[in-house]
């Protein structure tokens, strides 16, 4: 198991179509005001300006995949079907977290009791697309070296609470990942706070001939 490893104060690209999808709006079919479409980009500049991303990620064998389960170097074991589903071809893991920070949480929780809740949903949908964005810039800064090496990096992600993969485990990414160090805490339900915070696990390939060589094939073979 590699040791966690930490990016702060990260301002990361993110799709402001995304937002908007989240507010509701359809990008072929909803009519907006220009004068509106104005103040939400306002807000959503403003949003970020609150959001103090911090990435956490941590690298881990894969021990075994089997039909409805998924058991990590050092005997941490996550029971999903789906899950084992999507690491079958894998075989390492990389355990990761995104968190927009307190701030954003603080400002959101003030414009929703000040009764200013459109801006309050405006900044809510921004900080949750900003803070998944993080784990998108994460995989791609991990995948140029693991392309060099001759691994593959999945191209999607698995959350706690997708599928039958129980947001319960959110205690064990919490644990591993050493959240606690960085000021995220995790309730009773397994809830994370800030609650702009998520956590995900993303999958890491052999090279293309190890797969080879272990399936009895042959890069030179042809049918």
């Amino acid at each position: 198991m590699k040791e966690v490893k930490i990016f702060r104060h990260i301002r990361v690209p993110y799709r402001k179509s995304m937002i908007y999808t989240r507010l509701g709006y359809m990008k072929t079919s909803t009519l907006i005001e220009q004068e509106q479409v104005k103040q939400i980009d306002r807000w959503i500049t403003e949003t970020e300006m609150f959001c103090d991303i911090i990435l956490i990620y941590r690298l881990i064998g894969i021990e075994s995949v089997c039909a409805d389960s998924v058991r990590l170097s050092g005997g941490v074991t996550f029971n999903s079907g789906a899950l084992a589903t999507f690491l079958q071809d894998s075989r390492e893991a990389v355990l990761m977290a995104s968190s927009a920070g307190i701030a954003i949480e603080n400002e959101i929780n003030r414009l929703q009791h000040s009764g200013e809740m459109a801006k309050a949903l405006v900044y809510d949908a921004a900080a949750s697309v900003i803070t998944d964005a993080g784990l998108d810039w994460l995989m791609a800064y991990l995948r140029r070296p693991l392309i060099q090496r001759g691994k593959i990096l999945t191209s999607s992600r698995f959350s706690p609470g997708y599928s039958d993969f129980e947001l319960s485990n959110q205690s064990i990414f919490y644990d591993l990942l050493e959240l606690s160090e960085w000021g995220i805490q995790i309730t009773p339900k397994y809830i994370l706070i800030p609650r702009k915070s998520v956590t995900a696990i993303a999958g890491i390939g052999a090279p293309y001939n190890e797969i080879q060589t272990e399936n009895g094939g042959d890069l030179n073979d042809k049918e």
